[in-house]
């Protein structure tokens, strides 16, 4: 058995790992958070649970579908651009952020090995894109929303039109610049602060590196621009692929 002490600009990390890995417990003072809360990150499945369940009956209730956020269609002779939010939508997105950060604060929970888990992982990965792009389309939908507000001078939560407008391109722009970084954020951050993401969270586990520290932003930037391609033919790996790059695998929460 060893120990890695490891000093950081808020505090110090310590950690205990075995040659099977028992359970462990780190905790961790990182850059952004201010506090730590006393519930434990791995309790938190049971909030996101029911806000993730809620979400997918609202989505399916609704009637006629529009855009949260803003798309377009674009050929020779068609033109559709359409964008905005909805009450419904900034309400989950609130709710969304606020235990996002919450998780990102809780005392890190209790460890022990698993397997690489691609079942588990892979739908992780769809929750956690669910939620995020929930909470990023809906605040940053009203964008286009006050855009089109002031330009048109009717107030209405979403639109659609076929007709371009001045202005559209740099709107587009705009938009992507602000959601890559969000998307990547909301990936990337739970690595660096040694939390489970939401999605990780509702399945009982989270990703740490091998050697037991947390990840750098490099690293976890990385790692998380990439790591769609552990899903590409690694079922059957006993390591996925991004985990034998970035010398990292899966914890199961306890």
């Amino acid at each position: 058995m060893y120990k890695n002490h490891l000093s950081g600009w808020s505090g110090s990390y310590w950690a205990s790992f075995g040659a099977r890995l028992p359970r462990s417990q780190a905790k961790i003072n990182r850059p952004g958070c201010m506090l730590e809360y006393e519930m434990r990150a791995k309790h938190f499945r049971w909030l996101f649970l029911p806000l993730l369940a809620a979400l997918v009956v609202v989505m399916l209730s609704r009637d006629a579908p529009y855009t949260i956020g803003l798309s377009a269609e674009f050929s020779q002779d068609k033109y559709r651009i359409a964008g905005g939010t909805a009450p419904w939508a900034l309400t989950f997105a609130i709710l969304i952020i606020s235990l996002f950060f919450s998780l990102m604060c809780a005392r890190p929970a209790e460890y022990e090995p698993m397997p690489s888990g691609w079942l588990r992982r892979t739908i992780a990965f769809w929750i956690d894109f669910v939620l995020a792009v929930t909470a990023v389309g809906a605040v940053l939908g009203t964008l286009p929303m006050v855009v089109e507000w002031r330009r048109t001078g009717v107030f209405a939560w979403n639109f659609e039109r076929t007709t371009p407008a001045p202005g559209d391109d740099l709107l587009f722009f705009l938009l992507f610049l602000l959601a890559v970084p969000a998307l990547v954020l909301y990936y990337a951050w739970p690595l660096v602060r040694g939390r489970p993401s939401p999605g990780a969270c509702v399945m009982g586990y989270q990703i740490v590196a091998d050697e037991g520290a947390t990840l750098t932003w490099e690293v976890a930037i990385k790692r998380t621009l990439w790591g769609w391609t552990s899903f590409l033919g690694d079922r059957k790996r006993t390591k996925l692929r991004i985990d034998e790059s970035y010398k990292t695998h899966a914890v199961k929460l306890e």
